[in-house]
This record gives structure tokens, C-alpha cells and sequence, in this order.
């Protein structure tokens, strides 16, 4: 009951330090006395990491994101995944970020802000196949418009590596995911002449 009203409290706030020393109380009231033994709610966590990133506590904020994504069901939380990402990436800690992501999406491997993070992460970082790779996952259950607009973006990727064959399949499923995408058929017309597959560049032409 006391956490409870102090999240209540808090919600009242008028002012970011007011809602800090509030969830300050929650989240000290709502800590298990032995560390072992999991929190019975995380919000409580992820809210004053939230707050704390407003009054500048970023240190203080991490540990609460940390905490939070330990927690049995905290990595299926994709906000706080993220979240707890992008603390580490302006912390410069790229590898941990990528971590984050890769136990986040164990977790929820269906989640596309999550494998769009991922993806543009990993691309910042110039590891341009492992995110084309993610891209793919990413296609495959993205709505049509969305497919084929990362069908479109691995096949960019791909022609940039010369991997011409593989960037013709990749506009080819582009066009098959929303054939009436100019962009794909246009792909595939200069990627097929590129690689000298006749067949493949009148299809697109016609």
C-alpha cells in the first residue's frame, strides 16, 4: 500500500524533483530485503529511472534501468530494453547496448522497434552484415509496406558489399511484398543488369 501511494503521490507531482523524492520512497519501500529474492514489481524501478533521467541523475538512472531489466520478466519489457540501450550508447558502452538488445529480443523476438534499434545500432557500429541479418527478421514480420521497405534497405546494403545476387533477391522480395513499389522494380532493373541476369531486368521493364 505504501509504494502504491507513493506512485499515486508521485503522479500528482507538479514538479520533476517532487516525483523523484516520491518514487525515491517507492522504490525503497518496494526492495526485497534479501537481494536474491525478486522484486514483486519492477515499475516502480523503471518509473524513477525515467524521472531520474529529467533531473540529470543518469548514473543513478542506469542502476534503476539495470536493476528493472534483471528482474524474471524485465526483458520482455521493450521500452525499458531500449531505454536501458540508450543510456549505455551515450555512455559509449556500444557492446553492452547491443547486449541489452540481444537478451531483449530473446525475450520478445517478434518486437520491430526493438529490431530496428537493434539493426540501426549495429550499422552505426560498421557491423553491416550482422545487421542485415536483423533487417531480414525483420522483414519477415513487418506488415507489406514496412517489408518491403526493409527488403529494400538489405538490398541497398548488400549492393554496397557486392554482393550483387544477393541484392537482386532482396529487391525481388521487396517487389513481392508490395508490387506496386517503383523503387523495387526500378532495383531490380539496375541490380540485374549489374549482374547480367537478362531475364530478371525485362521483367522489371515491362
Amino acid at each position: 500500500r505504501a509504494v502504491s501511494l507513493a506512485r499515486m503521490l508521485s503522479n500528482k507531482s507538479r514538479t520533476s524533483q517532487e516525483q523523484y523524492r516520491w518514487l525515491s520512497k517507492a522504490v525503497e519501500w518496494a526492495k526485497p530485503k534479501d537481494d536474491k529474492v525478486p522484486w514483486p514489481e519492477f515499475a516502480p524501478l523503471r518509473e524513477l529511472g525515467e524521472v531520474c533521467l529529467l533531473v540529470s541523475k543518469n548514473h543513478e538512472a542506469l542502476d534503476c534501468f539495470q536493476e528493472a531489466f534483471k528482474q524474471p520478466t524485465g526483458a520482455r519489457d521493450v521500452d525499458l530494453a531500449r531505454a536501458l540501450a540508450q543510456l549505455h550508447v551515450r555512455g559509449g558502452r556500444m557492446e553492452k547496448a547491443l547486449e541489452v538488445y540481444r537478451t531483449s529480443l530473446t525475450a520478445s523476438p517478434d518486437s520491430l522497434p526493438l529490431l530496428r534499434s537493434y539493426w540501426q545500432l549495429l550499422l552505426k557500429e560498421g557491423r553491416t552484415t550482422e545487421a542485415i541479418g536483423v533487417i531480414g527478421q525483420a522483414a519477415r514480420i513487418a506488415p507489406t509496406k514496412e517489408a518491403a521497405s526493409l527488403h529494400a534497405t538489405r538490398a541497398e546494403l548488400l549492393q554496397s558489399m557486392g554482393s550483387t545476387n544477393d541484392a537482386l533477391k532482396a529487391w525481388e522480395a521487396a517487389a513481392g511484398a508490395d508490387e506496386g513499389s517503383s523503387a523495387a522494380w526500378r532495383g531490380i532493373a539496375t541490380t540485374a543488369s549489374a549482374a547480367g541476369a537478362i531475364v530478371e531486368q525485362l521483367r522489371a521493364l515491362r
